[in-house]
């Protein structure tokens, strides 16, 4: 076969099976040449407990979020979490589950504009003064602790 006629038959194929084949987190090359780079994943946050930026980083990578439009939900059950500093940043989050952490205060997920639903139960040591605060928004709490 010519290279000429072996380069575009090369070419072809890669552009029959670039979009069935997802492409997901690879760059694809050739010869050198960059034919798609995917987007980089969302990165721009800072929270102050670092178990709870750790969930968040591990909820990034197995989504593959690379907006922060994109995180709707965040389970981070049982991980020492004692500070949700920094999480309105989240602003997106629809579904956040903190159930058996170490919150004193709701902090930060009490201006969580999108949340609908928030799991708080095993945090014995949570201030459940706050609790009725997002109750009161129309948010739905389990919070076992505080008789919800």
């Amino acid at each position: 076969m010519r290279p000429a006629v072996a380069a575009a038959a090369l070419w072809a194929g890669i552009l029959l099976l670039a979009p069935l084949s997802g492409c997901g987190p690879y760059a694809i090359t050739l010869n050198g040449h960059t034919l798609y780079t995917p987007p980089a994943l969302f990165s721009d946050f800072a929270v102050a407990d670092a178990h709870l930026s750790e969930c968040i980083k591990k909820t990034i990578a197995e989504q593959q979020i690379t907006t922060v439009d994109a995180l709707t939900h965040l389970r981070c059950p049982q991980l020492q979490i004692s500070s949700t500093q920094g999480l309105a940043q989240l602003n997106a989050l629809k579904i956040l589950d903190l159930a058996g952490n170490r919150l004193h205060t709701l902090e930060d997920i009490l201006n969580l504009t999108q949340l609908e639903q928030v799991n708080l139960n095993d945090n014995p040591q949570l201030n459940c003064v706050e609790v009725p605060k997002l109750i009161n928004k129309g948010i739905k709490v389990l919070a076992k602790q505080c008789g919800l």
